[in-house]
């Protein structure tokens, strides 16, 4: 299965961010090492069975848990076996969460919708923004305050569980805004904040990547949508019921809501049948959202695969009804309607823009404009876009149209773009008025402490971390050593490239690898020392995303382990890591965040010993003399991502004795830094040996949601197989 939302680090989305026994053996019998030439040929090997040497175990053990749709404490136990297997197979090293860093801020805390996956979290139309920043103390004041109404909105009765009284929520902003009131401060309508990459498309429904969505999703709303008490309440979709097997799915579309053209003309209603129509292009478009359905919604799978039309797909709209047949029992189904696979689309404005349904889809086509540009889409949500200038400006005013008009709290939201160059701008323009937040780094952290018109005491808190985990993926099927424009070009020989491909197949080679990095001095080239540990995670799925609903017994290298009611999921991986010997502290103290439970250098000389041997067999000598050269991408064009890179690199060679030299690709733009690796499509295009500028933020409630991400079956392969250069 293959699905995407796939994220960037960088000054740029980073506003905030970065065993199993060897499978050594003999390299030329997997990596297609030829003895004659000593030349590493990657056409000799397939990448899945590259796939299957390298994630097999993984593999072997999801596939089990992901067919339990009922249990779900099994469903979670042994996906958590799973990814421990994940994580000693060494393919990426987890390097931090969005947040986690000091910020300034006049934005108040806590009032967008309060979920770990989806879209709805990046929704800014309930956003309340104060004319001058908050305080530290405000700040926690009403984060508690939310602890408290959750509580409530939890007590609520059952109609409240699924979206349909918000009175909890309703007298939660009220509160707020009376303790701002009682704190002396003012609200404003508008909010200004930065931008680091254009929307590459406008079709929410024919992209997977943050950048596009993140834009896209102020401009429609979806049929329900996560409020700030973590509640489904009601959007598009004024009710709904569900059948008593799990497996019927039927929501009564509100009337009165209007299709807006962006210079602000009533385009339309808002029906039910253009969920249907959204549905089929999202299928037609394969922007990667399109296996995020398959073998949930009924003949999905054999739509996609050209042996079914869509009448036997199991969405279908009559009246203002729109209603999703489910194969089986999807626990988590509700949990997916918050991300923009569910989004309508106007069937005859898609039309008119030269879009076609079925197999006559055809994006290439010259007539084919719908999603271009801003103008190019419709809008059925509380923004319409007013500007939208190329790495310059994107700008979203009020939609007079809206069906929730009356309840915005913001009339104008402003992005400013920039490219990360300039540390310090973000900060400079926030002091003078003309952005709403900052995050401060190690360059403006210094100036902040100096200002005497702010106490950085007073102000300076740390940024919440969320669910979205990025990776320094390792590359085990290198086909690229330049990007596809030809820029970032490897300065490696021949011999340096295939000896590092070969090496790269190696597990004990990959963990060593992944435990030379000092994670904590990467991470405070941009964060500061002081808050350098907050945002690193050490898992791929966050070790509380889900908790057991009742105690389960599972395997555990064939012992059987009871996990209690209410165990958290890094409880259970980290399990698995400590039965198997790894070196991995994924868990610990109750979360997998805040800490460095990968950086050990004993550990990685030991791993680095076992690979040395295994590579000496193949003809292939490691030591200081001949190192093992691993190609970083780096952009030379900050300061800031330069010393991250330099401290990488560094904390590499120091711990595995220059046996490994790590050069430092020079991306002279963000641009170029993207395409090494975050814009390709394929795994023949990555154009590193390890990478660590991609993320992956969750869809939906369960963690296949991350899983699925790096698993291959019959159906398909998750998407960011492609990180690791296969596929």
């Amino acid at each position: 299965m293959k699905i995407r939302k796939i994220a960037c680090v960088g000054a740029l989305a980073a506003v905030a961010t970065l065993g199993l026994t060897s499978c050594s053996g003999t390299a030329k019998a997997y990596a297609g090492f030829d003895e004659n030439n000593a030349k590493y040929d990657s056409a000799k090997y397939s990448d899945s069975a590259i796939n299957k040497t390298v994630l097999g175990e993984f593999d072997e053990i999801y596939a089990k848990a992901k067919e339990n749709t009922t249990n779900l404490a099994k469903r979670y136990a042994e996906m958590a076996v799973a990814e421990a297997k994940l994580l000693e197979s060494g393919v990426f090293v987890p390097t931090s969460t969005q947040g986690g860093m000091y910020a300034y801020s006049s934005v108040v805390p806590r009032m967008i919708p309060d979920t770990l996956w989806g879209n709805d979290y990046e929704r800014l139309h309930d956003l309340m923004v104060c004319t001058s920043d908050l305080k530290v103390a405000d700040r926690d004041a009403i984060k508690d305050m939310q602890k408290k109404a959750k509580v409530t909105a939890a007590a609520e009765d059952i109609l409240s569980v699924f979206g349909l009284g918000t009175s909890a929520r309703d007298k939660y902003r009220s509160d707020v805004k009376a303790y701002l009131s009682s704190k002396g401060y003012a609200l404003k309508r508008t909010y200004s904040t930065v931008y680091t990459s254009d929307p590459k498309t406008w079709d929410v429904l024919g992209t997977s990547r943050a950048a596009d969505s993140e834009a896209i999703i102020q401009t429609y709303d979806g049929l329900v949508e996560y409020n700030e008490l973590g509640q489904i309440a009601p959007a598009l979709a004024e009710s709904w019921t569900i059948s008593p097997d799990y497996k019927t799915f039927t929501f009564t579309i509100r009337s009165g809501a209007k299709w807006v053209k962006q210079d602000g003309t009533e385009y339309g209603d808002v029906t039910a049948a253009d969920f249907v129509t959204g549905f089929q292009h999202m299928l037609d478009a394969k922007g990667g959202l399109e296996y995020l359905v398959d073998g949930v919604v009924e003949g999905v799978h054999d739509y996609l695969g050209g042996k079914a039309t869509f009448d036997k797909v199991g969405v279908s709209a009559s009246g203002n009804k729109v209603t999703y047949k489910l194969t089986d029992t999807c626990p988590y189904f509700m949990t997916m309607l918050g991300y923009g696979i569910f989004a309508p689309l106007n069937k005859q404005f898609f039309e008119a823009e030269g879009g076609k349904l079925g197999a006559d889809f055809d994006p290439t086509a010259e007539s084919y404009k719908y999603g271009s540009s801003a103008n190019d889409i419709l809008t059925c949500g509380p923004f319409r876009v007013t500007d939208s200038t190329a790495k310059t400006k994107i700008e979203f005013t009020k939609n007079e149209k809206y069906w929730n008009v009356n309840d915005l709290e913001i009339d104008k939201v402003t992005w400013e773009y920039t490219d990360g160059k300039d540390v310090q701008k973000t900060y400079n323009e926030h002091k003078d008025g003309k952005l709403d937040a900052c995050t401060l780094n190690t360059t403006t952290i210094p100036v902040a402490k100096a200002d005497t018109s702010k106490a950085f005491a007073d102000y300076a808190y740390v940024s919440d971390t969320n669910a979205t985990t990025y990776n320094a993926f390792l590359n085990v099927k290198r086909q690229s050593y330049k990007n596809q424009d030809g820029k970032a070009k490897s300065k490696k020989s021949q011999k340096a490239a295939d000896n590092a491909s070969i090496a790269l197949l190696n597990n004990d080679f990959r963990l060593a690898l992944c435990h030379s990095i000092d994670r904590v001095t990467y991470n405070a080239q941009s964060t500061g020392e002081e808050v350098a540990a907050y945002s690193l995670r050490n898992t791929y799925t966050p070790g509380n995303f889900v908790t057991l609903n009742s105690s389960v017994t599972v395997k555990i290298n064939d012992k059987d382990v009871t996990f209690k009611a209410g165990t958290e999921y890094g409880e259970i991986v980290q399990t698995q890591l400590t039965a198997d010997g790894s070196k991995i502290v994924a868990y610990k103290d109750g979360s997998s965040d805040g800490y460095d439970g990968w950086y050990n250098k004993t550990a990685a000389k030991e791993y680095l010993d076992k690979a040395v041997e295994a590579l000496a067999k193949e003809n292939i000598t490691v030591d200081a003399k001949h190192p093992i050269e691993i190609d970083l991408p780096t952009f030379t064009g900050s300061e800031l991502y330069s010393a991250r890179a330099n401290a990488f690199k560094k904390s590499v060679e120091e711990a595995l004795g220059n046996f490994v030299k790590v050069n430092l690709v020079s991306c002279k733009t963000a641009d170029d830094w993207y395409n090494a690796g975050y814009y390709t499509e394929t795994g023949k295009e990555a154009n590193y040996d390890i990478y660590d500028l991609s993320g992956w933020g969750p869809d939906y409630g369960d963690p296949s949601t991350y899983l699925d991400t790096m698993y291959a079956d019959d159906k398909g392969f998750g998407y960011m197989i492609k990180c690791i250069g296969l596929f």
